[in-house]
């Protein structure tokens, strides 16, 4: 009976064990993935690899919107207003010790006019459907028609946008030089300050224990 007993307790520890090792293994996948991610944005737009982006599939973006709270970047790396506002964001979130900025990665081909797949579209309406619910509200228009122009980036609470951030400012447009290229200019160190203020105001919204005295 003892010796049964024995056995049972180390095919009990065997297991355990096992269990173990497979959790640590795939844990060490997932911290491999997400770092690959984290290294990736980090190159695509220009920001250190600590950063306080985290991707996120397009239907959590959709819960997030309707029940969550959080902040949500739509854009995409070759976007170059896009490439401007998110080291600035970046900087915000960190300065006002708020939480993680989510993105969607594949957005770009989310838009309508960008794709034939029709498994993008579900949640692309919904997320629009979404936007066209506060443009009623605040009487204002942040996207064009159904197509969500970016950057933009939302600040919502409890399943409610209370403030967004779309593009850089005014003015900041793509301009010509003398031999006909497209480019867009830099952004002034008041610019800058300017957007900064605003996210810094928009991350109080959402997080109010979270800003620190720039805001």
């Amino acid at each position: 009976m003892k010796k049964n007993i024995k056995i049972i307790i180390s095919v009990l520890i065997i297991i355990l064990l096992c269990v173990g090792l497979v959790y640590v293994f795939i844990n060490n996948i997932e911290n491999s993935s997400e770092k690959e991610e984290k290294i990736e944005f980090s190159k695509l737009y220009n920001v250190d690899e600590n950063h306080v982006f985290e991707t996120i599939s397009a239907k959590d973006a959709v819960d997030l919107l309707e029940n969550g709270t959080g902040i949500i970047y739509l854009g995409y790396s070759d976007c170059p207003w896009c490439q401007d506002i998110v080291p600035l964001l970046n900087s915000s979130v960190k300065n006002n010790d708020a939480s993680k900025v989510y993105y969607i990665d594949d957005f770009y081909n989310m838009r309508p006019d960008k794709t034939s797949n029709p498994k993008y579209q579900n949640e692309y309406n919904k997320i629009v459907d979404i936007i066209k619910k506060y443009e009623d509200k605040i009487n204002e228009q942040i996207k064009e028609d159904n197509i969500i122009k970016v950057p933009l980036v939302l600040f919502v609470k409890d399943g409610e946008i209370l403030g967004y951030q779309k593009g850089t400012v005014e003015g900041h447009n793509i301009s010509q030089d003398e031999n006909g290229n497209n480019y867009l200019r830099d952004l002034t160190d008041e610019e800058e300050k300017e957007i900064t203020k605003k996210l810094n105001n928009l991350i109080n919204k959402i997080y109010p224990n979270a800003c620190s005295g720039s805001c």
